[in-house]
């Protein structure tokens, strides 16, 4: 009767076989929370727990707030990327503008490879080098993420490595190999010119083939946790995890460029026992430039020359002005007169005589 006080629940397994109707509903319901249009609950009590499904509901859409994503630091690398990018690149056109207009032909050509090194310590600096590199390390060990939909779900689908992208990742570890170089030049020394390149080249190579070999991979999973706030106050609900990337691999990638530099120089240091010491020629110049720079064909006896457009990528500008050639170091920020040559064994305005800037 209705007005008994005797309540009862009934209850009925989802698929109950001896009824044939309601296993078809059943069925259906079961469609409908894979796909997330109902949901399972479980109430738990003194006396016993009661598992129920709960009723169609639609799933309700929510827009990310970009506001709440952290993006200042990765904002402050990519315009340290794109400084140091800008900076090489018109040190690049300055070198040009040196060559065909200042030097006319009489100049390094071999310097411009060291391009990277010279540009780089000298017009950049070391600080903006090592985010430089530390981003190039977040890059090549970032997997590629997408998620794409499959019927009324959806997936994480994770493309193969691009061949192109993964050796420009690779080579911007050279970075990292540069500064090395130039830390340890005062203990290498005179082995710096001859290990410093076979160094880059081998590590982003080593980096390349690990990649490939042992590619990256992502963890995601779904699981939802929820915690009580303040008992009834609110419920915080967390649905998944999706973590990209590996610390242990940026490990890995830095233990490589290491590796690759000790190598490299350890094996010089064996093969040429007996190398001569290297004499350090000008202290305008910084070790990178003094290293990394051909100035053995420039030397005459205890007069060290060099070209003016290797010197415009070491950091000391030149401009001819009422005879006297004018220098402006832009490492330290101090401006010098040389006092033109009566006699000089190359292009007088193509060359910067080093030895007479005191």
């Amino acid at each position: 009767p209705y007005n008994s006080s005797n309540i009862a629940l009934f209850q009925v397994n989802i698929l109950d076989e001896s009824d044939r109707s309601w296993v078809f509903f059943g069925w259906n319901y079961l469609a409908e929370w894979v796909v997330g249009l109902r949901e399972v609950v479980s109430f738990q009590g003194d006396a016993g727990t009661i598992t129920t499904i709960s009723k169609q509901s639609k799933p309700m859409t929510l827009a990310i707030d970009d506001a709440g994503i952290p993006t200042r630091l990765s904002f402050v690398c990519q315009q340290c990327v794109r400084y140091v990018t800008g900076t090489i690149m018109l040190g690049a056109a300055v070198a040009a503008l040196y060559a065909l207009f200042v030097c006319r032909g009489a100049y390094e050509g071999a310097n411009l490879f060291a391009l990277n090194r010279l540009v780089g310590h000298a017009w950049v600096g070391r600080a903006l080098l090592i985010v430089r590199g530390v981003t190039a390390l977040w890059l090549l060990n970032t997997q590629p993420l997408e998620l794409t939909a499959v019927g009324a779900g959806a997936r994480f689908v994770a493309p193969p490595l691009a061949v192109v992208p993964t050796l420009l990742g690779a080579s911007e570890l050279s970075w990292l190999v540069y500064i090395m170089n130039d830390v340890l030049s005062c203990v290498t020394r005179q082995y710096t010119p001859f290990y410093a390149w076979k160094s880059s080249v081998a590590a982003s190579a080593v980096a390349a083939v690990w990649t490939w070999a042992v590619p990256q991979d992502y963890t995601a999973y779904v699981r939802r946790r929820c915690t009580f706030v303040d008992m009834d106050l609110a419920l915080t609900c967390i649905s998944g995890h999706v973590e990209l990337g590996r610390v242990s691999r940026i490990s890995i990638d830095v233990a490589l460029c290491v590796s690759c530099v000790l190598g490299t120089a350890v094996v010089e240091r064996l093969l040429r026992p007996t190398l001569p010491s290297s004499r350090i020629t000008s202290l305008f110049l910084n070790a990178t430039s003094l290293y990394s720079s051909n100035l053995s064909y420039w030397a005459i006896g205890d007069e060290q020359y060099t070209d003016r457009m290797s010197a415009a990528m070491g950091g000391l500008f030149t401009w001819r002005y009422r005879g006297d050639m004018h220098l402006f170091d832009i490492k330290s920020w101090r401006h010098f007169v040389v006092a033109p040559e009566t006699m000089c064994p190359f292009p007088a305005s193509a060359v910067l005589p080093l030895h007479r800037i005191r």
